[in-house]
């Protein structure tokens, strides 16, 4: 969840934080989900410190694999292997900060 006044990369590293325990830094944009209720954003990220570990609130296993191990698996959901595929053939939607809490996405060409 975005706090009141919070930039999306910025919850973007608080929830990823909060629920598995590893620091990230968003470089890019892969998706945005939008629904009446409820949105989301998908994100493309460094990995800067930690070892994932479980919240047992909002997930029951953190864990870090390679891409062919998670396209494999069974568990995995197909809106996850869906992103993953896309992430490894597509170029990200980088955020760029136009000032006064707005940020612009677009693809790297186009900034």
């Amino acid at each position: 969840m975005i706090q009141q006044g919070e930039l999306p990369t910025d919850a973007a590293r608080r929830e990823v934080l909060e629920e598995t325990g590893v620091v990230v830094n968003p470089v890019g944009m892969l998706s945005i989900r939008c629904a009446p209720k409820n949105w989301y954003m998908v994100f493309f990220a460094e990995y800067v410190s930690g070892e994932p570990k479980s919240d047992s609130c909002e997930n029951s296993e953190a864990l870090f694999m390679g891409c062919d191990e998670l396209l494999r698996r069974e568990d995995a959901t197909d809106t996850v292997k869906m992103l993953l595929k896309n992430a490894l053939s597509k170029k990200p939607i980088i955020p760029a900060d136009t000032g006064n809490s707005r940020l612009l996405f677009a693809s790297s060409e186009d900034l």
